[in-house]
This record gives structure tokens, sequence and C-alpha cells, in this order.
């Protein structure tokens, strides 16, 4: 939140490269924060409190979702298993976007912050896929 804060004073600043930066970075905030909306709808605000927590990143194979985004699903959702957690707390499937690279990631950031089976399930979750396509 201070760093939010700062941002947002720093967008009145005199500099205009100081600005301008500013401006852009709350742009990108608050594009985050509705697609987090469009998403999530209530529930967004807790997701936004948990990635202004921690350290966040995006996921390599889908950069519009993040490892925190990721986390929260895995654990506030209770998702015993990860085919749970793609099919049924994303819209992943739903939209066509899953591939095998990323079924694998969010089994690894899954399997990072719940039980370890989570993370195991992605190679079997993974070889289904194969079958099915």
């Amino acid at each position: 939140m201070a760093d939010t804060v700062e941002v947002a004073s720093a967008a009145g600043s005199r500099d205009p490269a100081v600005g301008l930066s500013a401006v852009r970075s709350l742009r990108t905030l608050v594009e985050r924060l509705e697609t987090l909306l469009d998403r999530y709808g209530t529930r967004a605000g807790d997701i936004a409190a948990l990635i202004a927590k921690e350290t966040d990143r995006p996921l390599k194979s889908q950069p519009d979702y993040s490892h925190q985004e990721i986390a929260y699903l895995a654990t506030r959702e209770k998702c015993v298993h990860l085919d749970d957690l793609i099919l049924r707390r994303s819209m992943l499937a739903k939209l066509g976007r899953l591939t095998p690279v990323l079924i694998e990631e969010i089994g690894e950031v899954a399997g990072d912050v719940t039980r370890p089976i989570i993370g195991k399930q992605s190679r079997s979750l993974m070889d289904n896929c194969a079958i099915a396509a």
C-alpha cells in the first residue's frame, strides 16, 4: 500500500519523466485490478491483497495470470486436486488456454503452497491431456 501511495504522489511530480513513469505504473495497477475483478468478482480484493503482500511474478506460459493468483486459488479455494484447480477454480480450461506447459507450471506453483500431492498430479493430468488430444 505504501508503494502505491508513493507512486500516486510521484504522478504529481514537477519532473515530467517521473510523473509519466508514475502514471504508467498506476495505469498498469488499475488494469491488473480490473482483470482480477473480471475474473473473480467480489474475491478480487482478497487476491489483490495477497499479491500486494508477496513478491509476485507472471506465469511464464500465461503471463496474464500470476504465481500469487494461482497460490490464492490453490489455498483459499480448498483445492485437493490439480484438476479441481484448473477446471473449476480458474477459467483457463473453459477459455481453451490450457497447454501441457501451463498445466505443469500451475502444478508446480500449487504444489509449492499446498500439499505436495497437487504438484505430483501435474504429470498425470498432462498425460491424460496428451491422450485426449
